[in-house]
């Protein structure tokens, strides 16, 4: 057994205990716990594919998954209580966001996983997370929580940490 395994095997008794205890608190529920891990692992085999992928245009993937979420979310969206109750302006901005922002971030990324480890393109996705609060802070005056605000900062500075140690590891060729 190596220290690699032993390492793995802690963290899943951590991760389930902690899990656990999450349910047993009533902080989470275990539909709602499924359905962010199948997210997590949805998003981990995207980022593993895009990776693979990346001697070929991977764009029409992209499409694709666009098309199947959009066909797994309107139902579900048109059958909840309510229907989609969205007026006409609001239904367009959806679709402009859905469109402009999710499809212009997804062909950076794309475009992206050719020249970065799966690891680098996931923790660069985290960015995106982090950097939302701090655009709503500076659009519409909500101003985010301190805790909201401490963890966006350990994560972008991980964020540097890796991209900067990236940039020690590949060293450019010298001139000939």
């Amino acid at each position: 057994m190596s220290l690699a395994d032993i390492r793995r095997g802690r963290l899943s008794v951590i991760s389930s205990a902690a899990a656990r205890r999450l349910l047993a608190l009533g902080l989470v529920t275990l539909v709602g716990s499924l359905l962010a891990l199948g997210a997590s692992l949805s998003f981990a085999v995207f980022n593993v594919l895009l990776r693979r992928g990346r001697a070929n245009d991977m764009m029409p993937c992209v499409v694709i998954a666009g098309l199947v979420a959009a066909a797994i979310a309107a139902p579900m969206a048109l059958a909840a209580p309510g229907g989609l109750a969205l007026g006409a302006r609001d239904l367009a901005l959806c679709i402009a966001m859905g469109t402009v922002q999710v499809g212009f971030g997804l062909t950076v990324f794309t475009i992206g996983a050719r020249h970065v480890s799966a690891v680098e393109l996931a923790l660069l996705s985290m960015s995106e997370l982090v950097l939302a609060p701090l655009w709503v802070w500076l659009a519409v005056d909500e101003v985010p929580s301190v805790y909201t605000l401490a963890g966006g900062a350990i994560l972008m500075t991980a964020i540097a940490f890796q991209a900067l140690s990236g940039v020690r590891r590949r060293r450019l060729p010298p001139m000939a």
